[in-house]
C-alpha cells in the first residue's frame, strides 16, 4: 500500500505493513485464470468463506487470500506491461526488511503510467479485469461478513494477516479500477461490512464512528485519512473508537476562551459598552488592538455602516466556538489571542501603516438575545464586504502545511468544515485564507497548486481526485439572494411558529438545515471539500430550490410567517420525497401537490 501518500502525522500512525505469505511452501498464483484459480487450488471459496472447507480454516487462508486477490489481480492489470517477464513479476512488489519480505506497491503508479502509455493497454479486457476486480472485492465481503471476522474484529482487531491482505485486496482493486475501468466505477459499491478493516483503523486513530459513516465509501481515502490522528478540540467529546461516540452522553458545558499557550495567565479583554450601542443603531463592530506607549491593552471598537462604499477595511474571523475563540459568559478575549488575531490579520492586510480592523463574532456580536439576532442579520453583507475571512481551527493550525493535498483534506475534514455556520461563513466569503502552522495560504491558492500538484504527483496516488461530472457552480448573484431569502424562511417559520411541537420542529430543522448547508456546499469553490454523499445532494437541492424560487415569485409581496412555512413544505416535498408521509403526518396537514415539469 506504499502507493498511498502518506500525511505528515504517518510517524505516529505508521502504515499497515503486509507479510509475504506466498513463498512456495504455501498457495503460489500461476498466472493463468483469475477466475478459475481456486479451483486449481483447491479450494471452494463458498464453504472458505463460510469457514466450513475441511482442509483449511479461515484463519489460515491468508496466504490462499494473498496469492489470489493480490498477485491474481496484479497479473489481471499488469502482465502485458513491456518489462513484465514471468519469473521477476513476484518480485516487482515486495520488499525486504531484515529476513522478512512483505508486499510492496512503491513501483504501482508507475507500472501503470507505462501500461497505459504503451501497446500493451490495447492487449487488456477491461470487462474481464472489471469481473475480476468485483470477484475479489465480493470474496473478501464474504470474509469479512463471517462470524469468525465479525468475532475476531471485535476481540483482537485487524491485525491478522487474513485482514491485512484483504485490505492490501481491495486498495489494489480501488487503485486498478480508477487507472483502467473509470467507467466502472460507479458500479462498484463499497459496502459497510467491506469496510470493516480500514473503518476500524479510522476509529483506532480518534475518529468518530458517526463521522466515519458520513465519509466517502472510498477505501484508498478512508486508508490514507487512517493515517491521521484526529486531536479532539477543547469542549469536544472525546471519542471512544469502536465501542461508539459518546457525544449523546455528554453534558453540555459553558464555552470559554483559552490561551494561546495553557501556561499563560494574561488577563483577558473585553468589548465597552459601546458594542450594544453601535449595534442597537443597525451598526456593525469592528476592533482592533492598539497596545499604547504604557504598555496597556487597548481594544479599538469601531461601529460601521456595512452599506456604505467607503467602508473602512477589515478582515472577518471565522471559528468554531468550542475550539477555544467562544465565549458564552462575555464579550471577552485573553489579550494573548487578540494579539495573536490582529498579527494575523495585519499580515493579510494591505496597508503596512496601521494595524486592519477585524471581527470575530465573541468580542463584536452582543451576548443580549435580541441584539445578537439583529447583528447576525447582516452577516451575508459582512463576509461580502472584508478583505479576507481568516480560518482559525486546531485540526489545521497545530500542523504544518505539508503539501496542497494533504492541505485540502485536512480542511475537508476539520471541525471547520463540519458546521453549518462556519460553512456559511465560507461560502460568503470573498477570499477565504487558512492558517496553518507556518502559513497563511488562501483556498484560490491552494487549489491552483493542488491542480498543478495532481499532474506532479510522482510515483504516489493523488487520493483527492476533482469529480468527473462536477456538479458545484459558481453561483452569482440570483443564486444567493434565492439563499438567503430560503435561510431567511427557515430561521422565520421555525423560530416564530409556536404550533409545531418541539420533536416535530427539530425533525424540520435538521432537515431544513442539512439542506441549506448542501446549498453552500455547492459553490464550486468547495469542489475538493465534499463528500459523495452531499455531491449527489446538490442536484436534488437546487430541484428543490427551483420550485421554492417558482412560489416566491408568485408571492413576492407575502412575507408573512404562514407563507414561509407554506413554501418550505413545498421545498420539504421534492427534497425528501421518500419521507414526506411521515412528515406531513407530523404536521398534520396536507402538503402541495408537487408541480409538473412545465412549471419547474
Amino acid at each position: 500500500m506504499d502507493h498511498i501518500l502518506l500525511c505528515s502525522d504517518h510517524l505516529r500512525c505508521p502504515p499497515i505493513e503486509v507479510e509475504y505469505l506466498c513463498d512456495g511452501t504455501n498457495f503460489m498464483y500461476d498466472f493463468r485464470d483469475f477466475h478459475d484459480y481456486p479451483a486449481r487450488a483447491g479450494v471452494d471459496t463458498m464453504l472458505l468463506g463460510n469457514d466450513q472447507l475441511p482442509s483449511m480454516a479461515l484463519k489460515d487462508s491468508a496466504p490462499f487470500v494473498q496469492a489470489w486477490l493480490w498477485f491474481g489481480l496484479l497479473s489481471e492489470a499488469l502482465i502485458f506491461h513491456p518489462t513484465t517477464e514471468l519469473e521477476v513479476f513476484p518480485q516487482l512488489f515486495l520488499k525486504t526488511k531484515g529476513t522478512q519480505k512483505y508486499l510492496c506497491t512503491i513501483r504501482l503508479s508507475e507500472m501503470i503510467r507505462e501500461t497505459k502509455a504503451s501497446k500493451a493497454l490495447y492487449s487488456l479486457d477491461m470487462e474481464r479485469l472489471y469481473s475480476c476486480i468485483q470477484n475479489a472485492l465480493d470474496f473478501g465481503q464474504k470474509i469479512l461478513s463471517s462470524d469468525w471476522a465479525k468475532s475476531q474484529i471485535e476481540t483482537t482487531g485487524i491485525h491478522h494477516q487474513v485482514f491485512k491482505s484483504i485490505l492490501a485486496s481491495q486498495i489494489l482493486c480501488r487503485t486498478l479500477l480508477g487507472a483502467f475501468c473509470s467507467s466502472y466505477s460507479s458500479r462498484v459499491q463499497f459496502p459497510e461490512a467491506a469496510l470493516k478493516i480500514v473503518d476500524f483503523l479510522l476509529q483506532q486513530a480518534g475518529w468518530c464512528p458517526e463521522g466515519v459513516r458520513g465519509l466517502t465509501p472510498d477505501v484508498c481515502l478512508r486508508y490514507h485519512l487512517s493515517r491521521y490522528i484526529r486531536c479532539p478540540i477543547r469542549g469536544d467529546p472525546k471519542h471512544t473508537g469502536g465501542n461508539g461516540c459518546v457525544y449523546a452522553s455528554i453534558t453540555h458545558n459553558v464555552v470559554t476562551p483559552r490561551h494561546v499557550d495553557p501556561a499563560c495567565d494574561c488577563k483577558t479583554i473585553a468589548t465597552t459598552g459601546d458594542l450594544r450601542r453601535f449595534v442597537s443603531k443597525g451598526k456593525v463592530v469592528l476592533v482592533r488592538f492598539c497596545p499604547n506607549n504604557e504598555n496597556s491593552n487597548i481594544l479599538e471598537v469601531k461601529g460601521v455602516d456595512i452599506t456604505s462604499k467607503d467602508m473602512v477595511p477589515f478582515i472577518a474571523v471565522s471559528h468554531v466556538r468550542m475550539a477555544g475563540l467562544g465565549n458564552e459568559t462575555a464579550n471577552s478575549l485573553p489579550s494573548c489571542q487578540i494579539r495573536l488575531i490582529q498579527s494575523l490579520a495585519d499580515k493579510l492586510s494591505k496597508s503596512n501603516t496601521e494595524s486592519i480592523f477585524f471581527w470575530i463574532d465573541t468580542l463584536c456580536v452582543p451576548r443580549n438575545r435580541h441584539l445578537r439576532k439583529s447583528a447576525l442579520r447582516l452577516d451575508w453583507q459582512l463576509f461580502a464586504k472584508a478583505q479576507h475571512t481568516l480560518i482559525l481551527d486546531p485540526p489545521l493550525y497545530q500542523y504544518k502545511f505539508c503539501t496542497p493535498e494533504e492541505a485540502l483534506i485536512r480542511i475537508r475534514f476539520s471541525t471547520w468544515k463540519m458546521k453549518l455556520w462556519t460553512v456559511k461563513e465560507g461560502f460568503l466569503a470573498r477570499e477565504l485564507i487558512f492558517r496553518f502552522d507556518d502559513r497563511l495560504i488562501s483556498l484560490r491558492e491552494l487549489l491552483a497548486d493542488f491542480d498543478e500538484y495532481s499532474v506532479k504527483a510522482g510515483k504516489g496516488l493523488a487520493v483527492l481526485s476533482k469529480p468527473e461530472h462536477p456538479l458545484q457552480q459558481d453561483i452569482d448573484e440570483k443564486g444567493s439572494e434565492l439563499i438567503k431569502l430560503f435561510e431567511q424562511d427557515i430561521n422565520s417559520w421555525l423560530g416564530e411558529e409556536k404550533s409545531i411541537p418541539d420533536a416535530t420542529a427539530g425533525l424540520l430543522k435538521m432537515e431544513l438545515y442539512r439542506a441549506l448547508r448542501i446549498a453552500y456546499l455547492s459553490a464550486r469553490k468547495f469542489q475538493y471539500l465534499v463528500e459523495s454523499g452531499e455531491l449527489q445532494q446538490i442536484p436534488i437541492v437546487w430541484e428543490a430550490l427551483k420550485i421554492y424560487e417558482a412560489t416566491l415569485i408568485q408571492e413576492a409581496e407575502v412575507r408573512t410567517n404562514e407563507e414561509a412555512g407554506s413554501r418550505l413544505k413545498r421545498f420539504l416535498e421534492i427534497y425528501t420525497s421518500s419521507s414526506m408521509e411521515s412528515i406531513a403526518h407530523l404536521l398534520d396537514t396536507n402538503l402541495p401537490q408537487k408541480p409538473q415539469a412545465s412549471s419547474h
